[in-house]
C-alpha cells in the first residue's frame, strides 16, 4: 500500500529483448490510446512504473481485499481453465472481478499528483474488453488471449481536480468483462482520506457497523467514539470502533415507542464527522402486537380506516401538514386498493399522496393507540396530524406503528406517502411480474386500542407426546410495561374451548408473570399441559379457541382471543408427516390476479378462492410469490387447505430481473441483507400460527447466498 516504490531498473540481455518484441507484435493487436502500454511481459509493465509509489492495490475478487470495487461479482479460476503453468495455486491473477461492467472508483486524488493504473488480466476464454476512465475511453479495444496474463498501464487524466477517479471495464466481445489485478500509482506518496461509514440494524435489538478508509483498508480506524442518538434527543449512546474498525450498539427497546421511527449515527475524524439516519424497521425483529378483544374496560377495540380517502398523484411538498379542507380539490381513491387498477397514474420513483380524517373516541384516552397495516406498496412514510410516525419499505407484509403520542381524542388526520418503486419492489419483481404498478394501500389498515402494559408480541406452538394422543401448547409471549412505574402482580389466566365452546381441562390455567419495570418488556414461554385434544389436518381441519387475559392491579386489563389448531410437522427420512402421518399434496401455484382489483383482493374473494380450491380436491396452494393476506390463510384453517407460504422476494440474481445485470448490483452485498431478512421475518411474524402452513419459502429462483444463511 502506500509509499512502497518499484526501482526495478535492472538491465536485460538479448532473451528479453526478444520477449518485449513480441510483447509489442501483441501491443499492435489490440488499438489504445495514445501513450498507454498493453503488454504480456510483466518485465516491460514494471518498467512502466519505475520511481513511481504504489498508493491502492485491489485484488479483484477476492473478498475484503478490493475496497475500491464498485460493480462487478468475484470468481476464482479453477485449475482446469487456468493450468497452473499460467498462474500458481494462490497467485493473485487467479481471482477476478467479473460483470457486463466492471467498475472501480477512487476518491481522495490529490490534486497536485499525477496517477497511473496498471490492470492486470487473465481469462478462460477470448475477450475483447473496452477500458473507460472518468467517460473517456482510453483503450477502445482490448483483446485478451485464453490462459495469459495481460498488463494494461494507462494514465488518469491530469490534474484531478475533483479528487475522484471512475475506472469502468466494459465487455464487448465473450462471456462478460473481467480483471483480476488493479493497482494506483503516482509520483505522491500516498492518498487523501476516503472514508467509508456503514452501519443497519441486525433485526436483533442492534446496529452494527464499520468504518474504514478505502485508501487505506489494512489500518482501519480503531477507537473511535461512535455516538448513536435517539428519536429524544435527551437520550443517547456511545461506543468505539474496535481493532477491524466496527461497532455495535444495543438499543434500548423503549426507543422504538417514540415518536419518529428514525435514529442516528455520528463518528467526528480529524476531516469531518460524518452522519447516518437510519430506521428502527430493521434493528428490533418485526413484531406486531395481538389485537385484544378487551382492553380494560373497552371493548370496542378497533377502528378501520378502509374506505374512501383523497388522492393526489403528484402532492405539492409539505403535503401532510394540509388542512383537510384544503384537499377538496383532490381525486377519491378506494382502500384497500391498487391506485393503477383505479385509473391513476403515478410518475415513476416519485410518491403519491393518501389523505383522510378520523375519530378518535374519548374512551381511548387512557390507552396506547397502535395503527396496523397489512400492506403498503411498497415504501410508505406515515403521517399522523402532520408529524412523521414512521416508515416501512415491502409491499406484501404487515407493520405496526405506536401512534399514541401523536392522535388526540376526536378528530385526527392520518396521510401517507407511497412510492410503488423501491428496492423491496426489485427484489420481490413485484410491478415487473404483474406487468403493472402496484402502488396504494393494498390491504386493511386499522387503529388498536391497547392497555399502557399489554401483550405486545403472542404466539402459539403445538407439540404432541410419543403416541401423538396428549399435546403440548406453548405460548410464546412478550409483555411490555410502557408505564413510568414497575408493575409486580401481573398475572395471565388461560382458557381452552372446543369447537362447541365446552371448556378443555388444562394445566395451569393461571400463571404469574416477572415483575416489570417501567418502558421494560420481557419475553418468555409458557408450556400448557392439554390431554387429547382434537388434531387439526387438511381432512379433519379442528379449530380450538384459545383466550388469554392479562390481569395487573386487581383488573382485567386486556383479553386476547386466537384459534389454534393441534398438528405438529416433522421431516423423518424422505417423508413428511403431520400427526405421525405421512401426508399427499395435491397442489397448485396461486397468484392474486383479478381483473378489476389487481392484486388487491377482498375477504370474500379469498374465502372463494379457498372454497373453490378444496372443491376441486386440491389440498395444497404455494403462495407464489408472496405472502398472502390473513383472511386467505383464516380460510385455509378453516376449510383444511395446507400453505406453502413464500416471502416477497422473486428472482434475485436471475436473468429474468434485468436489474440485476445493472453494474454494482451483487447479490451477495450486504446492502441486500436486511430487506432480503426483513421480507422473510415479516412474512412469519404475521402468519407462523396458522396451522395451514406447512412450508415457508424464502424466495421463488433466486440465487442462494451467504445472505440467506
Amino acid at each position: 500500500m502506500g509509499g512502497t516504490r518499484n526501482t526495478d531498473t535492472r538491465r536485460r540481455g538479448f532473451g528479453a529483448r526478444a520477449l518485449w518484441m513480441s510483447s509489442l507484435l501483441f501491443l499492435l493487436l489490440s488499438l489504445s490510446a495514445v501513450g498507454q502500454v498493453i503488454t504480456t511481459d510483466p518485465n516491460l509493465a514494471d518498467d512502466q512504473l519505475a520511481r513511481w509509489f504504489t498508493v491502492a492495490v485491489d485484488n479483484a475478487g477476492e473478498p475484503g481485499l478490493q475496497p475500491h470495487l464498485t460493480a462487478g461479482s468475484d470468481y476464482r479460476f479453477p485449475e482446469s481453465d487456468i493450468p497452473l503453468a499460467v498462474a500458481r495455486a494462490g497467485h493473485p491473477v487467479r481471482t477476478a472481478a467479473f460483470g457486463a461492467e466492471v467498475w472501480f472508483s477512487w476518491a481522495g486524488l490529490k490534486p497536485e499528483a499525477r496517477y497511473r493504473l496498471r490492470l492486470t488480466f487473465l481469462s478462460d476464454a477470448p475477450r475483447t474488453q473496452q477500458v473507460d476512465l472518468d467517460g473517456r475511453i482510453v483503450v477502445e479495444e482490448l483483446r485478451l488471449p485464453e490462459s495469459r496474463i495481460v498488463y494494461c498501464i494507462v494514465d488518469l487524466p491530469f490534474p484531478q481536480e475533483d479528487g475522484a477517479c471512475v475506472l469502468k471495464i466494459r465487455s464487448l466481445q465473450g462471456p462478460n468483462a473481467i480483471i483480476s489485478m488493479v493497482e494506483l500509482y503516482s509520483n505522491h506518496v500516498g492518498l487523501l482520506p476516503d472514508p467509508v461509514f456503514e452501519a443497519q440494524g441486525d433485526c436483533r435489538g442492534g446496529i452494527e457497523g464499520v468504518l474504514f478508509d478505502r485508501n487505506r483498508s489494512t489500518r482501519p480506524y480503531t477507537g473511535l467514539e461512535v455516538h448513536l442518538f435517539s428519536p429524544d434527543p435527551s437520550l443517547s449512546l456511545v461506543t468505539r470502533t474496535d481493532g477491524a474498525g466496527l461497532f455495535r450498539f444495543t438499543v434500548p427497546r423503549s426507543w422504538a415507542a417514540g415518536v419518529t421511527d428514525l435514529v442516528r449515527v455520528t463518528v467526528a475524524l480529524p476531516e469531518e464527522t460524518l452522519t447516518l439516519d437510519l430506521s428502527l424497521l430493521g434493528v428490533f425483529p418485526p413484531r406486531l402486537t395481538p389485537r385484544p378483544v378487551r382492553a380494560r374496560h373497552l371493548t370496542e377495540t378497533e377502528i378501520s380506516l378502509n374506505g374512501i380517502w383523497r388522492f393526489h398523484a403528484s402532492p405539492p411538498d409539505g403535503f401532510s401538514d394540509l388542512d383537510p379542507t384544503e384537499t377538496v380539490g383532490w381525486d377519491a381513491i378506494e382502500v384497500p386498493g391498487e391506485w393503477a387498477m383505479q385509473g391513476f397514474e403515478v410518475p415513476a420513483g416519485t410518491a403519491a399522496a393518501y389523505l383522510r380524517e378520523f375519530e378518535l373516541p374519548s374512551s381511548w384516552r387512557n390507552l396506547r393507540t397502535i395503527l396496523r397495516c397489512d400492506a403498503v406498496y411498497s415504501d410508505a412514510v406515515v403521517f399522523i396530524n402532520g408529524r412523521r410516525a414512521g416508515s416501512h419499505k415491502g409491499g406484501f407484509t404487515a407493520f405496526e406503528l405506536d401512534v399514541t403520542g401523536l392522535v388526540k381524542p376526536g378528530q385526527n388526520t392520518i396521510a401517507l406517502a407511497i412510492k410503488n418503486e423501491s428496492l423491496e419492489d426489485i427484489l420481490a419483481s413485484g410491478s415487473q411480474y404483474a406487468a403493472h404498478s402496484l402502488g396504494g394501500i393494498t390491504r386493511k389498515l386499522s387503529l388498536w386500542a391497547v392497555p399502557h402494559c399489554f401483550v405486545s408480541r403472542f404466539h402459539t406452538v403445538t407439540r404432541f407426546d410419543g403416541s401423538y394422543s396428549d399435546a403440548t401448547l406453548d405460548l410464546q409471549m412478550e409483555v411490555f410495561n410502557s408505564l413510568e412505574h414497575s408493575i409486580t402482580d401481573a398475572v395471565l389466566q388461560v382458557s381452552l374451548l372446543d369447537r362447541k365452546g365446552n371448556r378443555i381441562a388444562i394445566q395451569p390455567d393461571r400463571i404469574p408473570l416477572p415483575s416489570l419495570s417501567a418502558q421494560e418488556g420481557k419475553s418468555g414461554h409458557i408450556s400448557l399441559s392439554i390431554p387429547r385434544p382434537r388434531k387439526w389436518d387438511c381432512e379433519h381441519p379442528y379449530l380450538h379457541t384459545l383466550t388469554c387475559t392479562l390481569e395487573y392491579g386487581g383488573r382485567i386489563q386486556e383479553i386476547l382471543r386466537r384459534r389454534v389448531g393441534f398438528r405438529q410437522v416433522e421431516i423423518k427420512g424422505d417423508r413428511v408427516l403431520v400427526n405421525g402421518s405421512p401426508i399427499k399434496l395435491r397442489g397448485v401455484n396461486r397468484h392474486e390476479a383479478h381483473p378489476i382489483r389487481g392484486r388487491s383482493l377482498t375477504p370474500e374473494l379469498w374465502r372463494e378462492d379457498a372454497l373453490k380450491f378444496r372443491a376441486a380436491n386440491i389440498n395444497y396452494i404455494r403462495t407464489s410469490h408472496y405472502p398472502p393476506a390473513e383472511e386467505f390463510l383464516d380460510a385455509c384453517d378453516e376449510l383444511g387447505l395446507f400453505v406453502e407460504c413464500e416471502a416477497p422476494l422473486c428472482w434475485v440474481q436471475h436473468g429474468a430481473n434485468s436489474s440485476w445485470e445493472q453494474p454494482g448490483w451483487d447479490y451477495r452485498d450486504r446492502r441486500f441483507f436486511l430487506p432480503l431478512m426483513l421480507a422473510n421475518l415479516e412474512s412469519i411474524e404475521l402468519n407462523r400460527d396458522h396451522p395451514s402452513i406447512l412450508i415457508w419459502s424464502l424466495a421463488n429462483e433466486s440465487r442462494w447466498s451467504p445472505l440467506f444463511a
